[in-house]
């Protein structure tokens, strides 16, 4: 079911937003969609970081304890959900500053599967070269921006215009969200986490 959601984002987008829009379900679906897809920047973090070792700049490498690898990548897996769920509820108070009428499950899927293409970079981590990670990254967030200015007129159900709008103001918040999400990042990979090889 989860293949097929992610098949359809990169086959036919706009088709598969429209699909989303129409069935109604709880919000099961995008919460274990939301988990299983935040694992994979998570999982692959851990063992690139633990097993293959991180190059660095210079050209050194970078290898963690394992038990403080699963302690980082952990509160890495946590922080990105929270940033989801942070945006998602965010993305509600604006609908309804722009009379927009979405409910939160709404804002959610909006949300869950416009970041989809940035979880799923997170399989470049398992080629630990910072300018590879870096350019994945990068085709990952123009994806996920596309995504998100076809999907708010359809998840939000207002017109075009008005969804340029609002995806503006979306893509701007993820935005301020993602940099807060990498600063948190880095404090946690500086506490000590990075002095510790193994």
């Amino acid at each position: 079911m989860f293949f097929r959601y992610i098949w359809g984002f990169y086959a036919h987008p706009k088709d598969q937003w429209h699909q989303l829009d129409q069935q109604q379900t709880g919000p099961v679906r995008s919460l274990l969609h939301l988990l299983l897809m935040a694992l994979i920047p998570a999982s692959s973090a851990f063992y690139s970081v633990s097993e293959i070792g991180w190059q660095r700049w210079d050209g050194g490498q970078v290898r963690l304890l394992k038990s403080h690898a699963l302690l980082m990548t952990s509160s890495i897996y946590l922080l990105l959900i929270g940033t989801v769920l942070l945006q998602a509820w965010l993305a509600k108070w604006m609908a309804s500053n722009l009379h927009a009428q979405a409910s939160f499950l709404q804002t959610l899927e909006l949300v869950v599967f416009t970041v989809t293409p940035l979880f799923m970079v997170g399989l470049a981590l398992l080629y630990p070269a910072p300018w590879f990670v870096i350019l994945a990254g990068l085709a990952g967030a123009v994806y996920a921006i596309y995504l998100m200015y076809l999907g708010v007129p359809i998840m939000m159900r207002i017109p075009h215009e008005r969804g340029v709008i609002f995806a503006n103001a979306l893509v701007t918040l993820g935005l301020v969200l993602l940099v807060t999400l990498l600063g948190v990042m880095g404090l946690i990979w500086g506490l000590g986490f990075a002095s510790i090889y193994g």
